[in-house]
């Protein structure tokens, strides 16, 4: 198989939503004992066919658990669902608080989405159709779905189909690739867009931004940043059936945070993350990967040592989320390589000081290497907190909650740890999932309305109470 040799674009895993709650409610999001408490544990799939309006038809119509998104304030599910007889797909909403679906068929053919990326007030909805243009290298547009007016909005659609190729014959297509979207907290929404430019022969990958009121609109999206005629920056990308990178925009709207990896290519001076000024529109800091081996504080020596002697060939930072102050950026790298002997914590990057450290302190772990049946915390062994398979912040910006796999009972544990404290903060076990199915490459979504918090974990649905 032949290497391509232009960049493309790809959004992470993880994105941390403003909700558009009064601020009393969002602040009762607690992981206090008393408070904060498990309630159940449920696959997407058997919740919306036992709930869903009209009842589903055997060997008629379905759905696809994987395509399923979470509304930020906790309410809604959008999902896809096909009728079969007539071969039509289905942009579907259900309600928690009326127990009601609602669905709208599709005007022109619907990309592959799986989740989708959602307007803080729970209004719009931009089906995430990333993960299957880039991977089969097809075209990409901005589709968005209004869940006031019940229609779907076809909003960058340039005339070429979902199913076009980006390469035909080892050709460049004459595409526009639109991906990688994202709502600031005020509503306006960004992307970035790769386009052949058709003078100079050569891929343009621009920042857009379109404006919250002109999110239904038909007005042209505006070129925030360009690459690389403004100045040269790093984009996602996609390296064969792997997706790299993550992004997140800070609770006040000034940062844009970008994970930027090129998989086997350490040397690439361009891996890392890296903060856009968003007000300034210019470049604040670039965070190297190598950086990850300076965070001392908190990490035991062999730990860096081991970091560094792979030459951070399968560091991920594949998840970004902000606190409510919008200073500190959380940070949480993957090992892709899957190597036992290391691990990255957690990171807790203060952009106002410029230092990095661990949420948590490991270094009670012995110097002698890591050893999965330690307990630092607890009786759940240290894995949990280092093999993780999903994280997410909460709405308040306050939490991070994450699932770990505890290596010596085999089992998944739910936990959440403050990410505002300033020193090291211990991390709380909420509970043992029995019943959870790791799926990293389906983003993760979180609502709440006071008292209930919800996850979506690929096609897994947790459900909390805030007592």
């Amino acid at each position: 198989m032949k290497t391509s040799r232009f960049i493309l674009l790809f959004i992470g895993l993880v994105v941390p939503f403003v909700v558009a709650h009064s601020s009393a409610d969002v602040l009762r999001v607690t992981v206090d004992d008393n408070r904060l408490q498990f309630t159940s544990i449920q696959t997407i799939e058997e919740f919306l066919i036992a709930n869903i309006t009209p009842t589903m038809t055997d060997g008629v119509d379905d759905i696809d658990p994987r395509r399923t998104t979470l509304s930020p304030n906790g309410d809604m599910l959008i999902f896809h669902r096909r009728d079969r007889e007539r071969s039509v797909g289905m942009v579907c909403e259900y309600s928690f608080s009326s127990n009601s679906t609602n669905c709208v068929e599709e005007v022109e053919e619907l990309p592959d989405f799986i989740g989708g990326w959602w307007s803080p007030d729970s209004r719009y909805v931009v089906l995430d159709s990333d993960i299957a243009s880039l991977q089969y290298m097809r075209e990409a547009d901005l589709t968005i779905y209004d869940t006031q007016e019940d229609v779907i909005i076809y909003r960058t659609d340039d005339g070429v189909s979902v199913r076009e190729a980006i390469l035909a014959d080892e050709v460049r297509n004459r595409v526009w690739v639109d991906t990688a979207p994202i709502f600031a907290p005020n509503g306006d929404l960004y992307f970035f867009r790769n386009a052949i430019d058709a003078s100079v022969d050569e891929w343009r990958a621009d920042l857009m931004r379109i404006p919250a009121n002109e999110i239904s609109g038909t007005s042209a999206p505006e070129v925030i940043w360009r690459h690389p005629t403004i100045g040269a920056y790093p984009v996602f990308r996609t390296s064969d059936w792997f997706l790299d990178g993550a992004m997140s925009i800070s609770p006040d709207g000034k940062y844009l945070a970008i994970a930027s990896i090129s998989l086997g290519r350490p040397e690439d001076t361009t891996n890392g993350i890296w903060l856009f000024d968003l007000e300034q529109q210019a470049v604040k800091i670039q965070i190297p990967i190598s950086r990850l081996a300076e965070v001392t504080s908190g990490v035991p020596v062999w730990i860096t040592q081991n970091m560094v002697s792979t030459q951070f060939g399968g560091i991920i930072p594949n998840s970004l989320g902000w606190a409510s102050d919008s200073n500190i950026l959380v940070i949480k790298a993957s090992n892709f390589l899957y190597y036992t002997e290391f691990f990255i914590p957690p990171l807790r990057y203060d952009v106002t000081a410029d230092t990095l450290e661990s949420l948590y302190d490991f270094t009670a772990i012995p110097e002698d290497g890591y050893k999965p049946d330690i307990t630092l915390f607890d009786e759940v062994s240290i894995s949990a907190d280092i093999s993780i398979s999903m994280n997410v912040m909460s709405p308040s910006g306050q939490t991070m909650f994450y699932i770990g796999r505890d290596a010596i009972t085999d089992t998944f544990v739910l936990s959440a740890i403050s990410v505002v404290e300033s020193e090291f903060t211990t991390p709380r076990r909420i509970a043992t999932l029995t019943d959870y199915e790791p799926r990293s490459r389906i983003v993760t979504s979180i609502g709440y309305t006071a008292p209930t918090l919800r996850i979506l974990t690929g096609t897994t649905l947790i459900t909390l109470s805030d007592q």
